[in-house]
């Protein structure tokens, strides 16, 4: 039975740990935080829309984490993965009801979620259970289409998959990303009250050849308008899996140094 604040996003578990092998955010973005926004010193932490943890697990160290998540299956994945830390604390809640104390939290982190967010009621809730309010971060990990592994995986899905549908309502994936970015700052800037500021920082994503494999599989990296559904596409007859993998394993070879594919993926970091 779904408890109450709860959302559904991934129908099990494992649909969840898909979610999992999604990129890390940029290191030298989190020194960032680190230096500069944190100071070195030991905060407490709301990280929003948690997910599996991706974001949780690097800004953990010196801190006292509370991963925020409406989904019970993402809330398995990182429940098992932080099982001996003692600074995680896994609550069931949303952006815009939180279920932590007013005034309780040093900093609200946010990595790849707060379009889902509603930013008016969020903003409320930011209000209420920080201490600075101020002090909210949110992160975005950035795929640019026009880099040429990335055109090259576009090709192959769509050659593999003859049911694709790319989510942007232009249908171009390059000018769909970039009209995204452009929307997703206006959000963020209003959101912050005309006092934000962004950094981007590089995040080369290096895989082997099971992870890149992994990875497209998961099919993480492509704009698709039905990509929450990956195992029934993965399973349909519209989608060829031999012939997609075997333009992945061409893509890898060409891409290859020493046995590793470097994805050029950016973070932007968004805080005020």
């Amino acid at each position: 039975m779904k408890k109450e604040n709860e959302i559904i996003f991934t129908e099990t578990s494992e649909g969840a740990r898909t979610y999992d092998l999604m990129p890390p955010y940029s290191h030298e973005g989190i020194k960032f935080m680190y230096d500069e926004l944190f100071h070195n010193d030991p905060q407490y932490i709301a990280d929003i829309g948690s997910g599996t943890g991706r974001l949780t697990a690097q800004i953990m160290p010196n801190n006292v984490l509370y991963g925020v998540e409406p989904d019970p299956n993402m809330r398995i994945v990182a429940k098992e993965k932080f099982r001996n830390q003692n600074n995680f604390n896994s609550i069931i809640g949303t952006a815009e009801c939180t279920n932590l104390p007013t005034n309780s939290m040093d900093f609200i982190t946010v990595g790849q979620a707060f379009h889902r967010f509603d930013p008016a009621s969020f903003r409320t809730e930011a209000d209420r259970i920080l201490k600075n309010d101020d002090n909210v971060i949110i992160l975005w990990n950035r795929i640019y289409y026009d880099r040429p592994i990335f055109s090259e995986l576009l090709s192959a899905i769509k050659d593999a998959y003859s049911g694709y549908t790319c989510r942007f309502v232009c249908q171009d994936e390059v000018k769909g990303s970039l009209l995204e970015l452009r929307q997703n700052d206006e959000i963020a800037f209003a959101f912050y009250h005309g006092k934000a500021q962004k950094k981007t920082f590089s995040n080369p994503f290096r895989l082997s050849v099971k992870d890149f494999m992994d990875i497209c599989l998961s099919l993480w990296i492509f704009p698709l308008a039905n990509g929450h559904e990956t195992q029934k596409i993965l399973k349909s007859d519209e989608f060829n899996l031999t012939k997609f993998k075997r333009d992945l394993c061409e893509i890898f070879a060409a891409h290859q140094e020493n046995g590793i594919v470097t994805l050029p993926l950016e973070t932007d970091i968004y805080f005020a």
